[in-house]
């Protein structure tokens, strides 16, 4: 996925918005790794370790 801001026009866009973007793009980043973390966390717990059985629920 990428996020593209292209203008022709120098003055487009304020001078501090590369750091915003580098502030919002590793805040995004976090919640997306946390997000995949929270469901690899679901799918291990559907067995148990030792045994290979399913847990039941």
């Amino acid at each position: 996925m990428a996020l593209l801001l292209v203008s022709a026009d120098g003055n487009r866009f304020p001078e501090g918005i590369g750091v915003f973007l580098q502030k919002l793009s590793a805040m995004i980043a976090i919640a997306v790794e946390n997000s995949l973390n929270q469901q690899r966390i679901n799918e291990i717990s559907y067995q148990d370790v030792f045994t290979q059985a399913y847990n039941r629920r």
